[in-house]
């Protein structure tokens, strides 16, 4: 088959390639030889939750939910499966298209996202890896030792005695007793570990770098809501940011949670779906006498408060007499205005999740309103997640600026594929992942015959669409960047084309050689 044949020479590290003259990228390149290795989720049912087999059983699997796993794929290559990923595909229930209950597959949008995710908590490398660390100290120690930058930008990455003196030893080879060498979180797990040097297993997740902001942009239909919010906020609510099973009693602790969106609606969507999924989880056990309460499962936190926006749920744990005796993490969730755009106050918060960015042209002053309390002086202590859908884009200053800037705002960034790879932008899913009936069997999509859909849909549109809505079309629909961040408004100017010419100029620092800048 021609096109396996194509795809298979194109699926080297990060590629990127042309389909009709079309530039095309593959965010997770490692292909998955057989995806069910790595589905953990056929639980006993109706086995007694105080009996040893539950016991045991069930935590084996938190420890899993909590530290990850490593798993040998079928051609021989070990595969870190990240501990949300592995919560969230064997244990999370999600409603499919036809709004039945099922667990999500395993494919390479929840490879991509939960890779993602574990870069913003300050991924380091891995305990037993000798070669490479992706502590971000010793990037800043190469760079200020780097020959080839200047003296001031030496200068910028110089690291103080604190700093020398806090980098942790799993940062030095024990073989040479030097440095290891630095590759960023995001190259090295999407293939340094798994494509250009494939060894392992690696030991466990370090976590040394400072947690960091996210930013995610897509096509309609890749799943961002599913994976942030029955994904990350669900593993955070259940483990409180815990990283050893050894410190499972500490899943209790309080932890501050808000979510916030321009659109009521989607965000209450959201809520609803997580609110559908909280009381049906996994390992339910129903009593025969009438009189003793269901058993809701080994991860169930009872709560109290609303699903609902404008309102809060907290954890709690009742004694005797149905007595609170703890109070545990609470989710305050909120419809952000021009006049509230302060939705956190007070405390400090793990995460803020920011629903349909697309919507809030004051973005920027949403995220300086609640950046403080995400802070301890100098240190983040918690991330603030955005996402956007291509399409709905109507108010798209602030938006565009955060995303294309994500340094000046602590968010990760992934390399700028589609115009200067020496650059930074928020992560970007563009509409071949779509396209779920090219999938391989493993999860994964023939990306040259999801772009050719593509280009055929666009070409469609064009020759039956006037050029307002096909236009709007492609935003919906985008595969690169500069597709989506366009504002969706009506216009008689060509503004789609003018929003590329910008891209270009400001991807490829133009002002940088053309433009001298004096007093």
């Amino acid at each position: 088959m021609e096109h396996i044949k194509a795809y298979s020479k194109n699926s080297n590290p990060n590629a990127t390639f042309y389909v009709d003259d079309r530039l095309v990228v593959d965010l997770f390149p490692y292909k998955i030889k057989d995806r069910n290795l790595f589905y953990h989720r056929n639980h006993p049912e109706n086995i007694h939750p105080e009996s040893l087999a539950y016991e045991e059983y069930w935590l084996n699997f938190i420890k899993k939910c909590i530290e990850g796993k490593w798993i040998q794929d079928k051609d021989g290559t070990w595969v870190f499966m990240m501990p949300k990923l592995f919560y969230y595909i064997n244990y999370v229930i999600i409603l499919n298209k036809s709004r039945k209950r099922v667990p999500p597959d395993l494919c390479d949008l929840e490879w991509i996202f939960f890779t993602y995710f574990l870069c913003i908590d300050g991924f380091s490398g891995f305990s037993g890896d000798d070669k490479y660390t992706c502590n971000s100290l010793v990037k800043r120690y190469n760079l200020s030792v780097d020959p080839k930058l200047s003296k001031d930008e030496r200068e910028l990455n110089e690291l103080n005695e604190i700093e020398i003196e806090s980098i942790p030893k799993n940062c030095y080879s024990k073989q040479t007793g030097k440095f290891k060498e630095y590759v960023d979180p995001w190259t090295y797990l999407t293939r340094t570990y798994l494509i250009d040097d494939p060894r392992g297993p690696l030991g466990e997740p370090l976590y040394d770098n400072p947690c960091s902001n996210g930013f995610i942009l897509g096509a309609r239909g890749i799943r961002k809501s599913f994976t942030v919010y029955m994904g990350d906020f669900m593993h955070e609510w259940t483990f409180s940011n815990i990283r050893k099973f050894e410190d499972l009693g500490e899943a209790k602790n309080s932890r501050l949670f808000a979510m916030g969106s321009g659109s009521s609606d989607q965000m209450q969507r959201t809520i609803n779906n997580i609110r559908g999924f909280y009381d049906n989880q996994p390992g339910r056990y129903k009593y025969d006498d009438p009189e003793i309460p269901d058993w809701l499962g080994p991860l169930y936190k009872n709560y109290q408060g609303k699903f609902e926006v404008g309102k809060e749920f907290q954890h709690i744990i009742k004694g005797k007499r149905d007595v609170i005796e703890l109070f545990g993490s609470t989710c305050q969730v909120s419809a952000i205005r021009p006049d509230r755009t302060k939705i956190v106050a007070g405390d400090r918060f793990r995460r803020v999740y920011i629903e349909e960015v697309g919507f809030i042209d004051y973005i920027e002053e949403v995220f300086s309103a609640n950046i403080d309390s995400l802070r301890v002086e100098d240190e983040s202590v918690g991330s603030w997640i955005a996402t956007g859908t291509g399409g709905d884009m109507e108010s798209i200053r602030g938006s565009k600026n955060m995303y294309e800037h994500p340094e000046a705002f602590d968010i990760f960034g992934i390399p700028y594929y589609w115009k200067n790879p020496d650059k930074k932008i928020g992560l970007f899913i563009p509409a071949q992942y779509q396209k779920r009936q090219y999938d391989d069997g493993n999860g994964f999509i023939y990306l040259d015959l999801a772009t050719k859909d593509v280009l055929k849909d666009r070409k469609k549109w064009a020759e039956t669409l006037d050029s307002v809505n096909s236009s709007s079309r492609v935003m919906y629909n985008p595969i690169e960047p500069d597709e989506m961040l366009i504002p969706n408004t009506m216009s008689i100017l060509p503004k789609r084309e003018a929003q590329y010419r910008l891209s270009d100029l400001e991807s490829r620092d133009v002002n940088k050689y053309m433009v001298n800048i004096g007093t």
